[in-house]
């Protein structure tokens, strides 16, 4: 008979992988240990891990003391003491393009173990799985090829440190020769346990990582309106966020601009407001714009309006702030277009004790006149010839350039000018005194009894008419104990003279 042939060994198929949990399953309990050891390099990890590997078919292998590989049933562990132990599935897609790829030699060992993220239907995004190694991160889309992210990429190196796995998760390879040879690589991210995933794109630009937007977000929709990565403003560099307003605010800084994105608004702020308005980390000095700059305004100029302040702009003056009490009454009085035309300076305040009085206050010049405010006094207006005059007074301080023997300080204005008087003549009041103006006898000011008596014969409509000079040292000749100065103001039709014995008199031509 012939010889009987032995029976078949049955084929043992190897057992599937557990599927992948985040976390992974902790080992079972075995009864029976296996025949080969797991190495000490990776019992820790094998206790967690177990099930999606299965167990070891090779010794521990170290040829150095700072790396080590193990073989198991369904991939291999590596350890390096400062990345610790990971390992490769060799039976997952991602494995079998590393191992195919030249495993260790092409990727080194792994930084971390197989993670899955998504899918996130609302935005069109998989369930994708990924793993970092040490040259190269490994991203593999359900239902499409798989792609690589260098690890020697700025961007990448940014976004996902060797050794720590941030929050992003990736969504493309990096894609470069954009302009000013920038490249780009798209990540999701959630924003929080009730915001919705998010699609950012990352920038980088030579050696270094920039900025990021949320694709289709608000900004995002503003700067691709504008030519996206050729748009003037440039690249993004950095984002700031803050809750300082309602609903929160992010400013981003770009290459030549500011982008502020509220949740209804993205505001671009750029050139010389830009300059102006100062690059701090989240406001400016003049907090949120509201909105985006108007040009086209009068003398070629823009006015763009913050939430503490307008500045405004022309080529020949530049960018000045104007704001609270003199940027209202600015506004009031018909900002660029009206009278005072654009700031020439900033607004100036100062300190002031004056008799344990507080006379502090605030000024800004304007094309065609100054404000002044004060606590006590408001804010008004004073230009044309009552400016002069008033500058010849020394403003609001002690006066000592006038002709006045006084030296006393007129004061902040109290009034605008009202051009009510006889003759078209104006006049307007300040705290310590009056100032008149006509075409015939210019801007005097009228200040301490002088100003009483003229009152009393009622002003310019009056028999005196208009000042012709302001308040002057005349000689009264008088002998001790009276001193032999006084003062005299004329008008237009008389004078007053005022003398420590007599008072004030009243002489008419």
């Amino acid at each position: 008979m012939p010889a009987t042939s032995p029976a078949p060994s049955p084929v043992v198929e190897p057992v599937p992988p557990a599927p992948l949990t985040q976390p992974p399953l902790a080992a079972p309990a075995t009864s029976t240990p296996p025949s080969i050891p797991v190495g000490s390099a990776f019992t820790g990890w094998f206790a967690s891990y177990h099930p999606n590997f299965g167990d070891p078919v090779a010794d521990q292998i170290c040829p150095t003391a700072d790396f080590c590989s193990q073989d198991f049933q369904h991939g291999t562990a590596y350890w390096k003491p400062d990345l610790g132990a990971h390992g490769v599935l060799a039976t997952s897609a991602l494995g079998m393009k590393y191992f195919a790829d030249g495993g260790y030699s092409t990727y080194g060992m792994p930084d971390e173990d197989l993670g899955r993220f998504g899918p996130v239907p609302s935005l069109a995004i998989p369930d994708t799985t990924e793993q970092g190694f040490e040259k190269a991160i490994i991203v593999v889309p359900m239902g499409a090829s798989a792609f690589t992210l260098d690890r020697a990429q700025p961007i990448v190196q940014y976004l996902q440190p060797l050794g720590r796995h941030y929050d992003n998760a990736w969504l493309s390879p990096v894609t470069c020769g954009l302009p000013q040879g920038a490249c780009f690589v798209d990540t999701y991210r959630q924003g929080g346990q009730t915001q919705p995933y998010t699609r950012w794109r990352h920038y980088s630009l030579g050696t270094s990582a920039i900025g990021a937007l949320a694709i289709n977000g608000l900004e995002w929709n503003r700067w691709v309106s504008l030519g996206a990565e050729n748009s003037p403003l440039g690249y993004p560099l950095r984002t700031s966020c803050s809750n300082d307003i309602p609903g929160g605010f992010c400013k981003t800084l770009y290459q030549q601009a500011v982008i502020y994105t509220t949740p209804t608004s993205a505001v671009i702020v750029k050139g010389a407001m830009l300059q102006l308005d100062g690059n701090t980390p989240f406001t400016g000095l003049y907090g949120i714009p509201l909105a985006d700059e108007q040009c086209g305004l009068a003398q070629g100029g823009c006015r763009q309006e913050f939430s503490g302040a307008t500045m405004a702009w022309t080529p020949a003056l530049g960018a000045r702030a104007v704001k609270g009490g003199i940027g209202a009454k600015w506004k009031s009085m018909g900002m660029e277009s009206g009278r005072l035309g654009y700031p020439t300076g900033p607004e100036s305040c100062f300190g002031w004790i004056v008799n344990n009085v507080d006379k502090s206050g605030c000024y800004q010049w304007f094309q065609g006149g100054i404000i002044w405010w004060s606590p006590a006094s408001g804010t008004h207006v004073v230009w044309g010839a009552i400016m002069n005059a008033y500058e010849r007074a020394n403003w609001v301080w002690f006066d000592s350039n006038s002709s006045s023997s006084t030296q006393q300080m007129i004061g902040y204005p109290i009034s605008d000018e009202s051009c009510t008087g006889p003759g078209g003549g104006c006049y307007q009041w300040f705290e310590n005194g009056i100032i008149w103006w006509s075409p015939a006898t210019g801007a005097q000011r009228v200040i301490n009894g002088d100003k009483s008596v003229y009152e009393s014969l009622n002003w310019a409509w009056g028999p005196l008419g208009y000042p012709t000079t302001e308040e002057q040292q005349w000689f009264a000749g008088y002998a001790y104990p009276y001193s032999p100065w006084g003062t005299r103001q004329y008008f237009q039709r008389g004078y007053l003279t005022w003398t420590p014995r007599s008072g004030i008199t009243v002489t008419y031509y």
